[in-house]
Protein backbone atom coordinates (compact mmCIF):
# COMPACT_ATOMS: atom_id res chain seq x y z
CA UNK A 1 0.00 0.00 0.00
CA UNK A 2 0.99 3.48 -1.26
CA UNK A 3 1.62 6.06 1.44
CA UNK A 4 -1.11 8.59 0.28
CA UNK A 5 -3.77 5.50 -0.17
CA UNK A 6 -2.82 5.08 3.71
CA UNK A 7 -2.92 8.62 4.08
CA UNK A 8 -6.48 8.59 2.84
CA UNK A 9 -7.84 6.03 5.30
CA UNK A 10 -8.83 8.26 8.07
CA UNK A 11 -10.05 12.01 8.42
CA UNK A 12 -7.24 12.57 10.67
CA UNK A 13 -4.43 11.53 8.13
CA UNK A 14 -6.13 12.84 5.61
CA UNK A 15 -5.96 16.63 7.56
CA UNK A 16 -2.66 15.86 8.29
CA UNK A 17 -1.28 14.77 4.69
CA UNK A 18 -3.67 18.18 3.53
CA UNK A 19 -1.53 20.37 5.71
CA UNK A 20 1.88 18.92 4.86
CA UNK A 21 0.83 19.47 1.17
CA UNK A 22 -0.13 23.19 1.88
CA UNK A 23 3.09 23.93 3.61
CA UNK A 24 5.38 22.22 0.54
CA UNK A 25 3.55 24.50 -1.78
CA UNK A 26 4.29 27.72 0.63
CA UNK A 27 7.73 26.33 0.87
CA UNK A 28 7.91 26.47 -3.26
CA UNK A 29 6.77 29.30 -3.22
CA UNK A 30 9.43 31.23 -0.84
CA UNK A 31 11.59 29.88 -2.95
CA UNK A 32 10.50 31.79 -6.06
CA UNK A 33 9.72 35.00 -4.26
CA UNK A 34 13.20 35.14 -2.22
CA UNK A 35 16.35 35.62 -3.49
CA UNK A 36 17.99 32.13 -3.79
CA UNK A 37 20.86 32.63 -0.97
CA UNK A 38 18.45 33.45 1.60
CA UNK A 39 15.78 30.98 0.58
CA UNK A 40 18.04 28.46 1.09
CA UNK A 41 18.52 29.53 4.45
CA UNK A 42 15.07 29.29 5.89
CA UNK A 43 11.87 27.22 5.73
CA UNK A 44 8.22 27.35 6.19
CA UNK A 45 7.61 25.75 9.54
CA UNK A 46 3.69 26.08 9.61
CA UNK A 47 0.29 28.04 8.59
CA UNK A 48 -2.23 28.15 10.88
CA UNK A 49 -5.29 30.81 10.72
CA UNK A 50 -3.27 32.94 8.13
CA UNK A 51 -0.30 33.25 9.83
CA UNK A 52 2.62 32.37 8.49
CA UNK A 53 5.89 30.85 10.78
CA UNK A 54 9.20 30.53 9.27
CA UNK A 55 12.52 28.81 10.57
CA UNK A 56 15.78 30.88 9.89
CA UNK A 57 19.02 29.53 9.78
CA UNK A 58 20.28 32.23 11.94
CA UNK A 59 19.81 35.26 13.78
CA UNK A 60 20.74 37.26 10.69
CA UNK A 61 18.44 35.40 8.01
CA UNK A 62 15.54 36.47 10.72
CA UNK A 63 16.19 39.55 10.93
CA UNK A 64 15.86 39.87 6.86
CA UNK A 65 12.98 37.78 7.11
CA UNK A 66 11.44 40.10 9.28
CA UNK A 67 12.53 43.36 7.48
CA UNK A 68 10.74 41.05 4.36
CA UNK A 69 7.53 40.04 6.18
CA UNK A 70 4.89 42.79 4.45
CA UNK A 71 6.48 41.79 1.10
CA UNK A 72 6.52 38.45 1.36
CA UNK A 73 3.06 38.42 2.76
CA UNK A 74 1.84 40.47 -0.35
CA UNK A 75 3.39 37.74 -2.35
CA UNK A 76 1.81 34.98 -1.11
CA UNK A 77 -1.64 36.86 -1.38
CA UNK A 78 -1.10 37.59 -4.96
CA UNK A 79 -0.88 33.84 -5.55
CA UNK A 80 -3.92 33.36 -3.44
CA UNK A 81 -2.94 32.82 0.26
CA UNK A 82 -4.62 34.71 3.25
CA UNK A 83 -1.46 35.23 4.66
CA UNK A 84 -2.30 37.93 7.87
CA UNK A 85 0.89 37.61 10.10
CA UNK A 86 4.51 35.88 9.59
CA UNK A 87 6.22 35.24 12.97
CA UNK A 88 9.80 34.52 12.37
CA UNK A 89 11.84 32.10 14.53
CA UNK A 90 15.57 31.11 14.40
CA UNK A 91 16.67 27.17 14.45
CA UNK A 92 19.87 26.79 13.50
CA UNK A 93 21.26 23.25 12.00
CA UNK A 94 24.60 21.57 11.85
CA UNK A 95 23.80 21.84 7.86
CA UNK A 96 22.72 25.73 8.31
CA UNK A 97 26.69 26.84 9.42
CA UNK A 98 27.85 24.77 7.03
CA UNK A 99 28.92 27.43 4.09
CA UNK A 100 29.17 25.58 0.52
CA UNK A 101 31.67 28.31 -0.66
CA UNK A 102 34.09 27.85 2.08
CA UNK A 103 35.95 24.62 0.93
CA UNK A 104 36.35 21.48 2.35
CA UNK A 105 37.76 21.43 5.62
CA UNK A 106 41.11 20.93 5.53
CA UNK A 107 43.02 17.84 6.96
CA UNK A 108 44.22 17.66 10.90
CA UNK A 109 47.60 17.10 12.03
CA UNK A 110 47.03 13.45 12.86
CA UNK A 111 45.02 13.03 8.98
CA UNK A 112 47.83 14.39 7.25
CA UNK A 113 50.19 12.22 9.25
CA UNK A 114 48.45 9.13 8.29
CA UNK A 115 48.48 9.85 4.42
CA UNK A 116 52.20 10.69 4.94
CA UNK A 117 52.74 7.42 6.04
CA UNK A 118 50.74 6.10 3.64
CA UNK A 119 52.33 7.73 0.76
CA UNK A 120 55.86 6.67 1.63
CA UNK A 121 54.65 2.98 2.24
CA UNK A 122 52.76 2.19 -0.45
CA UNK A 123 54.41 0.68 -3.94
CA UNK A 124 51.50 2.27 -6.19
CA UNK A 125 53.37 4.94 -8.09
CA UNK A 126 50.00 6.71 -9.03
CA UNK A 127 48.83 6.85 -5.53
CA UNK A 128 51.26 7.86 -3.88
CA UNK A 129 51.69 11.09 -6.42
CA UNK A 130 47.73 11.34 -5.35
CA UNK A 131 48.36 11.24 -1.83
CA UNK A 132 51.67 13.77 -1.98
CA UNK A 133 49.48 16.11 -4.02
CA UNK A 134 46.86 16.36 -1.62
CA UNK A 135 49.17 16.89 1.62
CA UNK A 136 51.13 19.78 -0.75
CA UNK A 137 47.33 21.14 -1.45
CA UNK A 138 46.42 20.71 1.95
CA UNK A 139 49.57 22.18 3.13
CA UNK A 140 48.58 25.53 2.31
CA UNK A 141 45.22 25.28 4.47
CA UNK A 142 45.95 26.70 8.37
CA UNK A 143 45.77 23.88 10.81
CA UNK A 144 42.01 23.82 12.09
CA UNK A 145 42.65 20.79 14.43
Amino acid sequence: MKISSYLKTSPELAAIAQHAGRLIELQRLLGEVMPPALARQCRVANLKQGKLVLLAANSLVAVKLRQMAPSLAEAFSSRGWQITAIQVGVQETDAASHHPDDGPAPLTAAARAQLAALAAGTADPELRDALQRLLSVDAREPDRS
